[in-house]
Parts: C-alpha cells; sequence; structure tokens
C-alpha cells in the first residue's frame, strides 16, 4: 500500500499519500522491515494538511496525541 500511495505530486489537495526517508534506485519509495538496522518509516499526509502546518512555528501550536507502547525491543514506539 505504501508504494502504491506514494506522492508523486499529481494528488488533489485532499487526496492522502504516503512518503518515506529514503527511496529505492528507482525511486519507488524504500519500505524496511521493521529491524533497527533495517527501520520502517512512513508517514501519510495531504497537500491541504502540509500548507496548514507551513507558517512561523510561533505563531500556532502543534498538539499531537498518540498511544506509547513498547515493542519487542523494548522502547517507546510513536503510534
Amino acid at each position: 500500500m505504501v508504494r502504491e500511495t506514494a506522492f508523486t505530486g499529481q494528488e488533489q489537495d485532499f487526496d492522502a499519500f504516503s512518503f518515506t526517508w529514503r527511496t529505492e534506485e528507482d525511486g519507488r519509495p524504500y519500505v524496511g522491515s521493521g529491524a533497527d538496522e533495517n527501520p520502517f518509516v512512513v508517514g501519510v499526509s495531504s497537500k491541504t494538511l502540509l500548507r496548514q502546518a507551513d507558517r512561523n512555528p510561533a505563531t500556532f501550536v502543534l498538539h499531537m496525541d498518540a498511544t506509547f507502547k513498547l515493542n519487542h525491543v523494548d522502547y517507546p514506539v510513536f503510534v
């Protein structure tokens, strides 16, 4: 699903897209296994959400509400 919804620039303003911290040699999103040496790092957003965040950080408060869980290696993971 990550590769099928990868950002292309052709998305409409409210269409969700995924992005990763690195890409394969052919430009496709790199999807790791989740191990420490091969992390699974994926983001999901839309153009509208990114535009709303594009402002002076001193003018707003970013509130994040999520659950912290301990995974099998005993450190917190933001879910």
